[in-house]
């Protein structure tokens, strides 16, 4: 099921002649992704499974265990976006933070999605 009906705020917000930039489809869904790893779950009301927590490592030293911890939780939360035909999810220590690469794809082809640095 791809995204082909969904419109969306584009992140961060610009606003355009009056109005904010809309996003749709592919851009949407890597939208989705970004927004959803910094969301808890039980943030939003009428969705209180949604979300990542990934801002639980936000002060967690970059250590074998937390990374692995971090790629779980990133992958399990992926795992329950129904846009998604695959994804992988690479966490790499830098310096005290840890970046993710998130590769994912919907029907409507490769995601461009932003690493995330925590």
């Amino acid at each position: 099921m791809a995204n082909e009906n969904k419109i969306d705020i584009k992140l961060p917000f610009t606003e355009i002649a009056g109005g904010l930039a809309m996003v749709e489809g592919n851009a949407l869904a890597s939208q989705r992704i970004v927004f959803g790893y910094g969301i808890t779950p039980g943030d939003i009301v009428h969705r209180p499974e949604w979300g990542a927590n990934l801002e639980d490592f936000a002060n967690a030293k970059a250590t074998d265990d937390n990374l692995t911890r971090l790629g779980n939780q990133a992958r399990r939360f992926l795992g329950t976006l129904p846009f998604l035909e695959e994804f992988a999810v690479e966490i790499e220590a830098v310096g005290n933070s840890a970046e993710i690469q998130t590769k994912a794809r919907t029907i409507d082809g490769d995601l461009l999605v932003p690493d995330v640095v925590i």
